[in-house]
């Protein structure tokens, strides 16, 4: 079957973004944690992504460093 025209081909792919920033986000979590608040923390920032207001770039929380 031959087709005449112009095709259109869309992928539609999305990021949520939150405003909010990660020591909110750690503040939240510490509050709300039973148990061991850093290992909470831990929990759930690794492995995410985060964006930099001033410059944009995005980058990979591999652990959180409890000094």
């Amino acid at each position: 079957m031959k087709e005449h025209g112009v095709l259109l081909n869309i992928d539609v792919a999305f990021k949520v973004v939150r405003t909010d920033t990660v020591l909110s986000y750690m503040n939240e979590l510490m509050s709300k944690a039973r148990g061991d608040p850093n290992e909470a923390v831990q929990t759930a920032l690794s492995g995410t992504t985060v964006v930099t207001k001033y410059n944009q770039k995005t980058y990979k929380i591999d652990r959180v460093d409890f000094a």
